[in-house]
C-alpha cells in the first residue's frame, strides 16, 4: 500500500486534474498519464502540451482502458508511427478508436491489412461489415472471404473477388449456402460453373438458387445444353433464358430440351419445370413447336376455356392436381389459345 498518493492521483476528478495542470515536469506528467486513478486526470496530463513523449503517448493510445483517454493519445501524436498506429487499430478492444486511428495513417497497404484484420477478427459484425466494404486488395479479400467468423462479411468479400479459381474454391466448400451462391454467380468460366453444378453437395439446393441468381446468358445457355447437367438444372437455366434476348437458333434448342423431358422425364417435379418453361417461351415467343409436345395438362380456371392458365399436374378421373412419379399419366399440354 502506498504510504503516500499526489494530488493527480486522488479518485477526486476535480482536485486530480486541478493537481495534473499545475505539473511541470513531463516524468510526472508521464506517470499520471499512465497511472492515475481517474481518467479524467489521465486524459488530462495527455493533453498537456508539455508531455511530448511519442513512446508514453503510444502506450496510453493502445492500453489505457478508457476510450476518451486513448482518442486523446492519439489525436496528440504528432509524429504518427505507422506500423504502431496500424496496430493501436488492430487491437483497440472494442474498436471504438479503430476508425480515427486508421484514418490517421498515409500507407495505402498498411490501411488495407488493418481493414482486412478487423473484418476477420472483429467480434463486431457491423464493424466488419464497414470494414469489408474499404477493402479493394484482391489477396486480402480473399483471405476475408475465407476466413471471417460472419457469412454476410464473407459474402461482401466474394462479390468483389476476380479470381476464377477461389471463387470456385468457395463456392465448393464454404459451410454457408449464401456465400457459396454468391461465389457462383461471380463465375465467369462454364468449366467452373459445370463443375460446380455436378458435384453440389446440397443436392440441387445452391445450384437451382444460383441459377437463379445467374446473369450471365452465355452461362446459363451452357448450362442448358450441357449433357452432363441434371435434367432439372437444364430445365431451370432454360426457363431464366426467357428473360433475356436469344437468337433463334438458341430458342429452337431450348424449346427442344424442355419438350424432351417433358416427353421422357420420369420425374413429375422435372416435367412440371419444363411445362413451366415452355409455356413462358409460348407466351413470349408464340412459337407453334411448342404445341407439338405431350406431356403434362396446364391447369385451368375453367375446364371449358382456357384462360390465363397456369402450370400444374391434373388428374383428368378426380380433378385435382396429381403428382406422383409412381402412377405417371399421358398428359396433353394446352396453351392459352383466347384472344384478349
Amino acid at each position: 500500500m502506498r504510504l503516500f498518493r499526489p494530488a493527480w492521483d486522488s479518485k477526486n476528478p476535480e482536485r486530480a486534474v486541478k493537481a495534473v495542470n499545475k505539473l511541470q515536469d513531463k516524468t510526472k506528467l508521464a506517470r499520471a498519464a499512465k497511472e492515475a486513478r481517474c481518467w479524467e486526470a489521465r486524459k488530462a496530463a495527455v493533453e498537456n502540451e508539455k508531455l511530448t513523449d511519442q513512446n508514453i503517448l503510444a502506450d496510453v493510445a493502445k492500453n489505457d482502458a478508457n476510450k476518451d483517454v486513448r482518442e486523446a493519445a492519439v489525436n496528440k501524436m504528432m509524429k504518427i508511427d505507422q506500423k504502431l498506429l496500424a496496430d493501436i487499430a488492430k487491437n483497440d478492444e472494442g474498436r471504438v478508436m479503430c476508425y480515427a486511428s486508421v484514418e490517421k495513417i498515409s500507407n495505402p497497404i498498411i490501411i488495407q491489412k488493418v481493414y482486412a484484420d478487423i473484418a476477420i477478427n472483429d467480434k463486431d459484425i457491423n464493424v466488419c461489415m464497414k470494414a469489408v466494404e474499404k477493402l479493394t486488395d484482391q489477396n486480402l479479400l480473399i483471405d476475408v472471404a475465407k476466413n471471417s467468423r460472419y457469412s454476410n462479411v464473407r459474402i461482401v468479400a466474394v462479390k468483389k473477388l476476380t479470381d476464377q479459381h477461389v471463387l470456385a474454391e468457395i463456392a465448393k466448400y464454404d459451410h454457408d449456402l449464401d456465400v457459396r451462391i454468391a461465389a457462383v454467380v461471380k463465375l465467369n468460366d462454364f468449366s467452373f460453373v459445370d463443375d460446380i453444378l455436378k458435384n453440389d453437395t446440397e443436392g440441387i439446393i445452391v445450384s437451382l438458387k444460383a441459377i437463379e441468381k445467374l446473369t450471365d446468358p452465355n452461362i446459363l445457355a451452357e448450362i442448358a445444353k450441357s449433357e452432363n447437367s441434371k435434367d432439372v438444372l437444364r430445365i431451370a437455366a432454360a426457363h431464366r433464358l426467357v428473360d433475356f434476348n436469344i437468337d433463334e437458333e438458341l430458342l429452337l434448342d431450348l424449346i427442344r430440351i424442355c419438350g424432351d423431358e417433358l416427353k421422357n422425364s420420369t420425374n413429375e417435379y422435372t416435367k412440371g419445370c419444363a411445362a413451366d418453361a415452355l409455356q413462358a417461351f409460348y407466351r413470349r415467343y408464340g412459337r407453334e413447336e411448342i404445341r407439338e409436345y405431350n406431356g403434362l395438362l396446364i391447369r385451368t380456371e375453367s375446364r371449358e376455356q382456357f384462360v390465363d392458365c397456369y402450370v400444374g399436374c391434373y388428374h383428368a378421373d378426380v380433378g385435382s392436381d396429381y403428382h406422383t412419379d409412381s402412377n405417371p399419366y399421358p398428359y396433353d399440354i394446352r396453351f392459352n389459345t383466347k384472344e384478349t
